[in-house]
């Protein structure tokens, strides 16, 4: 009984849930973005990521600036295939991060940050 309270919580399935929640998390986003990219922000779409590129370096003179006040990857870039690319991207990094494939340390924390860098890049053409 004694050795039982004097042992020390692990708390394994909470960091096992909280380090791999979010890659689930991802992976649905991604998923969604994939069938909803192109119809909304595609060459056809909605509000296309041509013309809003366009209208940003307008606004701010070059797109230089515009990529200086809105970095994307997209300035370089934006066919429907370049959209759905960096979708898939997006989800099978997700997919690694959720398996935790990489091993612990700066690689784990270089793909936290391009899922981010990669969500958010997508989600400012869709506010």
């Amino acid at each position: 009984m004694a050795d039982e309270l004097d042992k020390a919580p692990t708390y394994w399935l909470t960091r096992f849930m909280i380090l791999r929640l979010p890659g689930v998390i991802y992976a649905v986003a991604f998923l969604v973005l994939i069938n909803e990219i192109v119809p909304q922000t595609g060459a056809d779409g909605l509000l296309p990521v041509s013309i809003y590129l366009k209208q940003v370096a307008n606004v701010l003179g070059s797109t230089g600036a515009g990529f200086e006040r809105l970095p994307s990857i997209f300035w370089f870039g934006h066919a429907d295939s370049t959209l759905l690319t960096w979708a898939w991207i997006g989800f099978l990094l997700s997919i690694v991060h959720k398996n935790d494939a990489l091993p612990k340390g700066l690689f784990r924390k270089i793909l936290r940050e391009d899922l981010k860098v990669t969500i958010e890049d997508l989600k400012n053409y869709l506010d």
